[in-house]
């Protein structure tokens, strides 16, 4: 069955079993998972989904149930790897972060605004769950007395050497909105110079996208001015995983060709000058869609790195795309 060449295919009895081990391990280290903090309720969508997958009659047919998948699927990104982590020596590095996101947002796939101070600091912790997988020594910068931009977010030794990743969220001012390339400019400036504080051999500057991402065109609703007149939603959906992926791809690599073309490829280069960051700007894509396959229609996580590399940063990036992949 075609079904089986899914990525992500995603069991909800299971990624639920999941969010009630995450619940467990918190509540070890003295952390409350607040019911109504954006992570409590991205917890409470798992279980709703389950319960509905069982039982027909608790769904409601006039519901757009797109924002419960998302949350759902979120969460299960972000619970995966940290229950894989949970017998790290560093694991007890991760726990300031998980303070701060008992009581705030978990949201890496869907949009958020310029104030929200928390959906930074959840992409700062994915990328240290991933670099936990793929070194020692973790350093993560902390998520309220943090050094305030002058070093990277994350660093971890990686083969004998120290590796710096930091971490910037890319804003837009409304869902769907294009980047502006001279604030994408700025986020690989300003990354560049925290790795150059940083006491480390090597960096790389990664990008969440998830505010550039137009998450509705992902998964399509059909129908939104009926909708919004009490019409049952009706969504579109895509014919593979790789139409969507190459989608996305593309539209990230005519973000760093615009600015290649705007800001001039010789002041982009000169970024990198003489500087223990690598040449290279790594985006993270990650969205959810709607991809029909036998005759069956799923909600599919997408997410993965994106990036022109060079020869010492392209096995790193790799590692670190495979880890977020949970494929290591």
């Amino acid at each position: 069955m075609c079904v089986d060449g899914f990525r992500d295919l995603v069991s909800f009895a299971d990624a639920e079993d999941l969010v009630q081990q995450f619940r467990v391990i918190l509540a070890r280290h003295g952390i409350k998972l607040c019911d109504d903090s954006d992570l409590g309720v991205a917890c409470g969508a798992m279980t709703s989904v389950l319960l509905k997958h069982w039982y027909p009659a608790l769904r409601d047919p006039g519901a757009d149930i797109r924002e419960e998948f998302r949350d759902a699927l979120a969460v299960h990104a972000l619970v995966h790897n940290a229950l894989g982590a949970a017998q790290h020596p560093d694991f007890g590095q991760l726990l300031d972060h998980f303070r701060e996101l008992a009581k705030g947002g978990v949201r890496q796939n869907q949009w958020t605004n310029v104030l929200d101070r928390i959906a930074p600091k959840v992409f700062e912790l994915l990328i240290a769950l991933a670099a936990m997988k793929m070194g020692t020594g973790l350093e993560l910068d902390h998520p309220t007395r943090s050094s305030r931009g002058t070093n990277p977010d994350v660093i971890v030794t990686i083969n004998g050497q120290r590796w710096a990743f930091a971490c910037k969220m890319l804003n837009t001012f409304a869902p769907g909105a294009p980047a502006k390339v001279r604030a994408y400019f700025d986020n690989i400036q300003d990354g560049v110079r925290q790795i150059n504080n940083a006491t480390v051999d090597h960096g790389m500057v990664v990008i969440s996208m998830k505010n550039v991402i137009n998450h509705e065109r992902a998964w399509p609703l059909l129908n939104p001015e009926e909708f919004k007149q009490g019409a049952e939603p009706e969504y579109d959906s895509y014919q593979s995983a790789e139409k969507l992926t190459d989608l996305l791809a593309t539209e990230a690599r005519a973000l760093h060709q615009a600015m290649l073309d705007e800001m001039g490829e010789e002041n982009v280069i000169a970024l990198f000058k003489n500087s223990k960051a690598r040449p290279v700007v790594v985006q993270y894509l990650h969205t959810v869609g709607a991809v029909t396959c036998c005759d069956r229609t799923l909600a599919t996580p997408l997410a993965f790195l994106f990036a022109k590399i060079d020869d010492v940063g392209l096995p790193i990036a790799t590692l670190l795309n495979r880890a977020l992949q949970h494929s290591t």
